[in-house]
């Protein structure tokens, strides 16, 4: 049984509050996917709060931050904020609210969102002007396929601080198996079939 504040694997939890639940300052972010492919995010500073300078995002990272109130309305904000992307924008067909349950002490939540096609929304990003240099739209964005996403050679990692968006990726995807489109003939014609 893993001790309290510890996740039930061979990694720390998400510590963002010195192990303190996040009851007042609970996140949310999205993960946007196609059922082929994920979208993650990179770049742009943050930080530099009470004199310290901002520094660049390293790693990979999905759109989102704190929210009060209405999560999936501060999450539409986050994502046009960050990346630019308005919600209504993304042709959005299916909302899901993934929580993992190691990060449940420190209220974080996913938004998992599936749209038609990610590989586009990737051509069509334009980063936003900055507008806070203390926290910066997102400088690249990238189509990860959706097997195995959360590992750490994708940028999702403790020295990154990113760890954690693994957990919600793996609970969104832990049962995704890729689809494979066999083509054959049959008697007179041709017919298509998936199989996992």
């Amino acid at each position: 049984m893993p001790k309290a504040g510890k996740a039930p694997s061979d990694r720390p939890a998400f510590q963002p509050y010195r192990g303190k639940p996040a009851v007042r300052n609970s996140k949310v972010y999205v993960i946007i996917h196609d059922s082929t492919d994920v979208l993650v995010c990179g770049g742009g500073n943050v930080g530099g709060k009470r004199g310290k300078a901002p520094k660049e995002r390293q790693g990979s990272h999905l759109p989102g931050g704190t929210y009060t109130g209405d999560a999936l309305a501060w999450a539409k904000r986050e994502l046009g904020e960050e990346t630019g992307f308005g919600w209504d924008d993304l042709g959005v067909t299916e909302t899901t609210t993934i929580s993992p349950p190691q990060l449940s002490d420190f209220g974080v939540q996913f938004r998992k969102v599936k749209v038609s096609n990610v590989k586009q929304l990737v051509e069509d990003f334009k980063r936003p002007s900055v507008v806070n240099p203390r926290d910066e739209p997102f400088t690249t964005v990238k189509a990860l396929p959706i097997e195995n996403c959360w590992a750490a050679e994708n940028g999702f990692s403790a020295a990154y601080g990113t760890d954690w968006f693994a957990d919600g990726l793996q609970a969104a995807f832990h049962d995704y198996k890729p689809v494979k489109t066999v083509i054959g003939t049959q008697n007179s014609g041709t017919q298509n079939k998936s199989v996992a």
